[in-house]
């Protein structure tokens, strides 16, 4: 419902990965997973709006290699052993990302 609204599933879901019992490494896994299914599930909604052009296409394609680049410099620098500094990174980044997100007005 929230994502509905307002476009920000990623963070709602991440915060109720953290509020478990889950380990670091499983949230990270998780969450990389659901933001993927996510995006690529939306795929067929955008095709059904008429969104999907073909520099739409390319740009899309084009922003796989930062995203590819970024999942691996994450999974470099992600060390389980540091599981509090992880969770306070994610909750400082989901808070900077509602915030930079509400409407300017």
């Amino acid at each position: 419902m929230v994502g509905g609204a307002t476009g920000l599933t990623g963070p709602v879901v991440i915060l109720f990965h953290l509020g478990g019992q889950g380990s670091a490494a499983a949230n990270r896994a998780n969450t990389l997973v659901f933001l993927t299914l996510l995006s690529l599930l939306l795929l067929p909604q955008l095709a059904l709006q008429g969104l999907l052009s073909g520099p739409a296409i390319g740009l899309g394609l084009l922003q796989l290699l930062p995203y590819a680049a970024g999942s691996r410099l994450g999974q470099a620098l992600f060390d389980p052993a540091r599981e509090t500094l992880y969770r306070r990174s994610a909750y400082v980044l989901i808070a900077a990302a509602v915030i930079l997100g509400l409407p300017k007005g």
